[in-house]
């Protein structure tokens, strides 16, 4: 699985189950500052943000690109699960360490007998969205650590879901940064 394509209620309900069983972590006090667009040159650096060849990539350019995705793929050293941040708006990179504390956070949660499939059921129900949405989120999150690749909830490119939740390839310019 490389991919899932996620409503709003789908990724309420996924957060939501999350925060409940402490697989979310809330960290954004710590987040590094939006960085600003260079006066003048703002089209260049959206452009360079997404990969895209702009006119000159010099110092400032890439100072700029360097700054915005140390935001978006930032995390604390020791993370204990996913920062909510990364949940509540598209773009936001998720880390392989982010990935596996919140998996452990499960794994521990489940041995202790905490009735993960009721929390599934009643967050899900909440947000009238599908249980195996929670199956798949969950699935693509462990596919992500044992393939040790990072994961973007990213805004569609057409008319449909709210996000798509989607492993990013060595070669993508997100997990590059």
């Amino acid at each position: 699985m490389q991919e899932i394509p996620l409503s709003n209620s789908d990724v309420s309900a996924i957060a939501l189950t999350m925060y409940d069983l402490g697989m979310l972590i809330p960290n954004s006090e710590s987040v590094p500052e939006q960085p600003e667009p260079i006066p003048g040159r703002e089209t260049d650096c959206n452009l360079a943000v997404l990969g895209m060849p702009v006119v000159t990539v010099d110092e400032a350019i890439s100072a700029y690109v360097s700054a915005f995705w140390t935001r978006q793929t930032w995390h604390p050293q020791n993370p204990t699960g996913i920062g909510w941040h990364k949940l509540r708006a598209a773009d936001w990179i998720i880390g392989v360490p982010e990935a596996a504390a919140a998996l452990s956070t499960l794994d521990h949660a489940d041995a202790n007998g905490t009735h993960i499939a009721g929390r599934v059921q009643e967050r899900f129900a909440e947000w009238k969205a599908k249980p195996e949405i929670w199956d798949a989120w969950i699935a693509l999150l462990r596919h992500a650590v044992d393939t040790a690749r990072p994961l973007v909830m990213s805004t569609p490119d057409y008319e449909g879901p709210w996000a798509i939740a989607e492993l990013l390839d060595a070669e993508d310019y997100r997990a590059c940064a």
